[in-house]
């Protein structure tokens, strides 16, 4: 289910120029961190600060929106670029892309489920159940506060296969070498460093449990959360349509609009207005 006019006669991208975009959001963070390492000792704290909440967004939108996309449905037509490619997000969120991929094939295989009673625990290592009590989801602020520490704590390269833990290793080789050259050039540009990386981190968390709070992860049709707020879809290149990515995960971000219809009627998944950040416990907003 591919828009064909946007594949045309395309030599670089895989399925549309305007994946064009997304890259320039990746070439973008990397931008925020040069200036940042740049000015940090020179400019205002108020420069420094804005830099940084620019890093956090940027971040944020590079592994919520890019790098998700990019897993389902890789940008480019060689094979070559886009292994370039999964090297190159790394380094913003200092995470292995190929780490990152497996959990989130894993979150859309079980997607969100609840704690099952035999193993006491999730089956998706990112469900909002996961430490949660008496079968509710975890409070808002513990699942953003400390997730960024268990998912440093509980990574693992068991039960990966041989390939994909030697891309593992060498991915947190990479960002490594990149925070000891940080380090070693500016510490307390490293430490602010590692401070944006724990805030988007967060975020990123954050974002999750809202795309999914309140769904019934029992249901294929209603396990994720919608939201059609048009400057919100057009900011974050259509994010909103979460339910429809659900049900079609490797349909492009440019033909999520279409899947709206697939679901038909009978599908009753939640909706929130404006934006998914809207979905969160105690403000019951109404759907649209």
């Amino acid at each position: 289910m591919q828009d064909e006019s946007h594949r045309g006669d395309l030599t670089v991208f895989a399925h549309s120029y305007l994946d064009g975009i997304l890259v320039a959001v990746t070439v973008a963070c990397f931008a925020t961190i040069f200036i940042g390492f740049k000015c940090f000792e020179t400019a205002s704290w108020l420069a420094i600060s804005l830099v940084s909440a620019l890093q956090v967004f940027l971040n944020l939108t590079q592994f919520n929106i890019i790098t998700h996309n990019f897993i389902h449905t890789p940008f480019f037509r060689s094979r070559a670029a886009n292994r370039a490619y999964e090297l190159i997000c790394c380094v913003p969120l200092a995470l292995s892309f190929t780490d990152s991929k497996v959990l989130h094939l894993t979150h859309h295989r079980y997607t969100n489920d609840k704690i099952d009673v035999n193993t006491g625990t999730t089956r998706d290592p990112t469900s909002t159940y996961r430490y949660g009590k008496n079968g509710q989801h975890e409070a808002f602020i513990s699942y953003v506060g400390l997730g960024p520490f268990r998912e440093f704590f509980e990574f693992s390269g068991d039960g990966h296969n041989d390939r994909i833990r030697r891309r593992i290793r060498m991915e947190l080789l990479m960002v490594g070498a990149f925070l000891l050259l940080l380090a070693w050039t500016s510490i307390g540009y490293f430490l602010l460093y590692l401070l944006i990386i724990y805030i988007s981190q967060a975020l990123i968390l954050a974002a999750n449990f809202c795309e999914h709070y309140g769904a019934d992860p029992d249901s294929k049709l209603a396990d994720s959360v919608s939201c059609y707020g048009a400057l919100y879809n057009l900011i974050w290149f259509n994010n909103g349509y979460h339910q429809e990515h659900h049900y079609r995960p490797n349909v492009h971000w440019t033909m999520l609009k279409r899947v709206r219809d697939e679901l038909g009627p009978n599908s009753n998944h939640r909706v929130v207005p404006f934006a998914h950040m809207i979905n969160l416990p105690g403000l019951r907003p109404l759907s649209d």
